[in-house]
């Protein structure tokens, strides 16, 4: 597993003043090796009314990396049969992930937080998948991937609009894959057991995993012990090898680093439980 952060997992350090490219020379430091440049957290590199990147500037931070993957991470309302590839934030989340691609294949992450479950039936799974296809085909012109990310919609509704999708590409489906998230099941109410779900995803069908962890109803800053059972997820993510990236998007602090410090000795004590060598790196 490549480990990494998403950047507004340093909201705090940027709303005091600190460079985006500073924070990420500090995660490469540390080891981590993916990071997903999210919309609305990256500083002084997208415009402060619309949340729009700045491609070249971000393209040339990338540059300083070689050795980091970045993915692009937006908010575009995937689910909604009326989003075509032309929608201005998927169209700019497309060109920055050619920019930051570093010459590895471009990876752009997905959430919709507009479609309601009630929109997401009323239209249904056929018309949603359409607009997902739609999307990853675009992004497939230039060899990209379209990972989407599990949210406010249920499960089994999201599910369904996925599977049409994969079906809509045919041959073309491995382009398209989820960013799973339990929290977000705690998070929206969502009864869906995350550990059920791991047991029906393959390898293939996940572009990464978000660690996070909430307590007393609010995201923390740590990921250990709280809503999200990891001691019980971990296993199962190990025995399917659902591990490609595992990103950590826990509450911004200032204490940030030592957060993740402790975080990453907490999986890595679950991965060693297992029996299973670290799945750091690579």
């Amino acid at each position: 597993m490549r480990l990494g952060l998403v950047s507004n997992v340093w909201n705090v350090q940027l709303a005091g003043g600190e460079d985006l490219c500073d924070l990420v020379g500090t995660a490469a430091r540390r080891g981590f090796r993916v990071i997903e440049l999210r919309q609305r957290s990256l500083g002084r590199y997208e415009s402060a009314d619309e949340a729009l990147p700045d491609v070249r500037a971000l393209g040339a931070l990338a540059a300083q990396f070689p050795n980091l993957h970045f993915v692009a991470a937006y908010e575009v309302p995937f689910l909604d049969p009326g989003t075509a590839p032309d929608e201005r934030y998927f169209a700019a989340a497309a060109a920055l992930s050619r920019a930051v691609a570093n010459g590895r294949r471009p990876h752009v992450r997905l959430v919709d937080l507009r479609t309601s479950a009630e929109q997401l039936a009323e239209w249904g799974a056929a018309a949603a998948g359409r607009t997902i296809a739609s999307l990853a085909a675009a992004l497939r012109e230039d060899g990209a991937i379209l990972s989407v990310e599990n949210s406010r919609q249920p499960w089994p509704l999201l599910a369904a609009a996925i599977d049409a999708a994969r079906a809509e590409l045919g041959a073309n489906g491995e382009s398209l894959r989820v960013c799973f998230d339990p929290c977000n099941f705690a998070a929206m109410g969502d009864r869906t057991d995350p550990a059920s779900v791991y047991e029906t995803l393959t390898p293939e069908q996940v572009g990464m995993l978000h660690f996070k962890q909430r307590r007393a109803g609010t995201l923390d800053v740590t990921v250990a012990e709280g809503a999200v059972d990891w001691p019980r997820l971990v296993p199962l993510i190990v025995a399917r090898r659902l591990f490609r990236q595992g990103l950590f998007e826990m509450a911004s602090d200032p204490r940030l680093w030592d957060h993740l410090e402790h975080s990453s000795a907490y999986l890595r004590r679950l991965w060693r439980q297992t029996g299973t060598d670290e799945p750091w790196g690579g």
